[in-house]
C-alpha cells in the first residue's frame, strides 16, 4: 500500500461544521411590565454549540460491529473491555467482542471478519512489511508490561549466568527486551540457557509448570504466580523503563477506515475515556477485571491493577502516537530483525482521530506514576 489517508478531511469538516452550527439567537424584546418596573430586558442566551459526543452518536447509533483484543481475556485488556463497553453505552453500537490470539485476530481484520482491533505495533510492521493495506489510527496501551522474572533465590541479573530461562527469543521486540534487561547486567541471552516459545500463553504455561528458573512475561502473570506460588518469584527488570517502543495500536484495513471515519472517531474516543476511567476508578476497573478474567486468585486484580495504573502508566490519557515515534519504532525493528525494510509510517498512520478525539474530549493531565 502506498496510499494517503485522506478520508479524514471529511470527519475533520463534520466537526467544524457541527461546532459552528450553533448561531446567537436576537434579543428578546422587554415586556411592557418589565420595563415599567425599571428591569432590565432579558437576552435570550445563546444558542448552545450541538454537543459533538450526541452528534457523533446520532451518526453511528444502532450499528454493529466487531471489535477485536489480542489476546484471551487478560488483565492488560481490562481497559480496552472498557472501551467496547462505552461504545456499546455511550454510543449506542452494538459490539461482538472478540478477545483471541494476536494471530488469529489480525488475519480476521485483513479478511473483514473483524472490523477493527487493538494488536502491537510491531505485529502490524510485520503485516505492512508483507503488503497488507492497513491504517492505525489510534493508540491502546502504549507502555510495555513485559517484566524479568525469577526465582526469589536469584537476586540480580547475573545470577541468572548458566541458568535456564525462556523467553519469545533474540528476534522482534523479545530481543529489544532481552537486549535491555541483560545488556544493564553486561550480558547476553548466551550468558543463559535460553528457550524461546512463539506466544506469551505457551511461556507463562511453562513458567506455571515449573519449567524454568525466570523468563520475560506480561507483568500481570507475576501477580497471578505470587498469588498461586507464595514468596517464590520476584522481577528483576522491567522494560518500561527502558525499552522506548510503542506497545498496542487500534488498526483496521484501509478500506474499512475509509469507509467508516465516523466509526473509528467513536472508537478512538471511547478508548480514551476508558483510559481516563481506568485511572480514576480503580474499583470500577478491580470489578470489571474479575467478572472479564476468569479464574483470578484473590488479589491479583488490585495488585496488577496498582503495577499498571500506579507504576507503569500502561494507558495514555491523550494522544502519544506520533510519526516520529512510529519511524523509531520502525527502525528498532529492522536492527532487530523483525523486518527487513522500516515502512513510511505516513503510509499507514492516521493521526486525525486521536487529534480529533482530544478536540471533543479536552486534554487531560497524565497521571503520575513510577517505581
Amino acid at each position: 500500500m502506498q496510499r494517503a489517508f485522506r478520508h479524514l478531511a471529511a470527519v475533520l469538516a463534520v466537526g467544524i461544521v457541527a461546532a459552528s452550527c450553533g448561531g446567537t439567537s436576537p434579543q428578546t424584546a422587554a415586556s411592557p411590565a418589565a420595563t415599567a418596573a425599571g428591569t432590565a430586558p432579558a437576552v435570550a442566551t445563546a444558542a448552545a454549540t450541538p454537543d459533538p459526543i450526541q452528534a457523533l452518536k446520532a451518526k453511528v447509533q444502532g450499528k454493529s460491529i466487531i471489535l477485536g483484543a489480542g489476546s484471551p481475556p487478560n488483565l492488560a485488556e481490562v481497559t480496552t473491555r472498557k472501551a467496547a463497553n462505552i461504545l456499546q453505552e455511550t454510543f449506542g453500537v452494538t459490539i461482538d467482542y472478540k478477545p483471541i490470539a494476536a494471530t488469529t485476530l489480525a488475519a480476521g481484520v485483513l479478511s473483514g471478519s473483524i472490523h477493527a482491533a487493538e494488536v502491537s505495533l510491531t505485529r502490524l510492521a510485520g503485516l505492512k512489511e508483507g503488503g497488507a493495506d492497513i491504517t492505525i489510527f489510534g493508540t491502546n496501551d502504549y507502555k510495555l508490561d513485559y517484566v524479568l522474572i525469577a526465582k526469589t533465590a536469584i537476586k540480580t541479573v547475573q545470577e541468572l549466568k548458566g541458568r535456564t530461562y525462556v523467553s519469545g527469543g533474540n528476534t522482534g521486540s523479545s530481543a529489544l527486551f532481552n537486549n535491555y534487561c541483560f545488556g544493564q547486567a553486561g550480558m547476553t541471552t548466551n550468558d543463559v540457557k535460553q528457550t524461546a516459545l512463539s506466544s506469551s500463553s505457551a511461556i507463562n504455561t511453562a513458567i506455571l509448570g515449573g519449567q524454568f528458573e525466570s523468563a520475560m512475561v506480561h507483568a500481570d502473570l507475576l501477580a497471578q504466580l505470587n498469588a498461586k506460588q507464595p514468596g517464590q518469584w520476584h522481577a528483576l527488570c522491567y522494560t518500561y523503563k527502558g525499552v522506548n517502543e510503542t506497545n498496542d495500536v487500534w488498526f483496521s484495513t484501509a478500506q474499512w477506515v475509509k469507509d467508516n471515519p465516523d466509526m473509528a472517531l467513536a472508537i478512538t474516543i471511547a478508548k480514551t475515556m476508558a483510559a481516563r476511567w481506568t485511572y480514576d476508578k480503580k474499583d470500577e476497573w478491580v470489578t470489571l477485571a474479575k467478572s472479564y478474567v476468569p479464574n483470578l486468585e484473590p488479589g491479583v486484580a488490585e495488585s496488577t491493577y496498582d503495577l499498571f495504573a500506579r507504576q507503569i502508566g500502561l494507558w495514555s490519557v491523550n494522544s502519544v502516537l506520533t510519526l516520529e515515534s512510529c519511524a523509531t519504532d520502525m527502525a528498532q525493528l529492522v536492527k532487530v530483525g523483525r523486518i527487513k525494510v522500516a515502512p513510511d509510517c505516513k503510509t499507514f498512520v492516521n493521526l486525525d482521530y486521536e487529534k480529533r478525539a482530544l478536540e471533543i474530549l479536552g486534554k487531560a493531565t497524565e497521571p503520575k506514576v513510577g517505581g
